[in-house]
C-alpha cells in the first residue's frame, strides 16, 4: 500500500511541476506574472541630463527594456516596434552595460536614426529615456539584452519576455492594458 501511495505521490508530483509561470517558447522564456513581483526601485540620470525615478513614475505605468549600447538588433527593432505600436509612452530603455564608452545621448540618437532611410528621419523615441540599469537587472535576473518589462501603476511587474517575444505589436498592445488597468 505505502509503493502504491508513493507512486501516486510521485506521479502527481511530476504532473505539478510544469505549473509555474514560467511559460518556454522555442527556448526563450516568457514570464506571465502569477505572483506579482515589485520593479526595484531606481532613481538615474537620463540621456537629456534629466532625473527619472520609479517615484517620479508613481501612478503611471511604463515599459523598460533592458539592453545595452551595443546592442542594435533586436533591440533597437523593439524600440520602434513599441513606439510604432504605441506611440508617446513612457519607456526606460535601461543599459545593463556600465562600463560603455558610448554616451547615452549617443546611445538615444543611434536608436532614433535606426529607422530612417536615405536620410530621411522617421520616428524619434522623443519619450523613451535612455539610462544606467545595471543593478536592477542584476535583481530581476536579466541576462540577454531585449528583455522587455511592463510595469503597472501600482509598480508591479505584470509580464516580461525577451525581445523575439516581446516584438509583437499585439502583444504589446495586450500587455499595455494590463500594466493600465486600476
Amino acid at each position: 500500500m505505502r509503493g502504491k501511495l508513493f507512486a501516486l505521490l510521485v506521479t502527481l508530483s511530476l504532473l505539478l511541476a510544469g505549473c509555474t509561470s514560467e511559460e518556454k517558447e522555442n527556448g526563450d522564456s516568457t514570464e506571465y506574472v502569477e505572483e506579482p513581483q515589485l520593479f526595484p526601485t531606481w532613481d538615474e540620470i537620463t540621456d537629456d541630463e534629466t532625473n527619472w525615478s520609479s517615484q517620479r513614475l508613481e501612478g503611471q505605468a511604463y515599459i523598460v527594456i533592458f539592453s545595452a549600447q551595443w546592442c542594435n538588433l533586436p533591440c533597437m527593432d523593439l524600440m520602434h516596434t513599441i513606439w510604432d505600436t504605441i506611440p508617446e509612452i513612457n519607456v526606460m530603455v535601461m543599459s545593463t552595460d556600465n562600463g560603455s564608452e558610448i554616451s547615452f545621448k549617443d546611445w538615444h540618437d543611434s536608436a532614433d536614426a535606426h529607422d530612417d532611410e536615405e536620410g530621411d528621419a522617421n520616428n524619434n523615441l522623443t519619450t523613451y529615456k535612455f539610462l544606467l540599469g545595471d543593478e536592477e537587472g542584476n535583481i530581476l535576473g536579466i541576462e540577454s539584452p531585449g528583455t522587455t518589462v511592463f510595469v503597472n501603476k501600482t509598480g508591479y511587474i505584470t509580464w516580461s519576455g525577451k525581445s523575439s517575444i516581446a516584438n509583437d505589436p499585439e502583444l504589446i498592445t495586450e500587455q499595455w492594458g494590463i500594466a493600465n488597468q486600476d
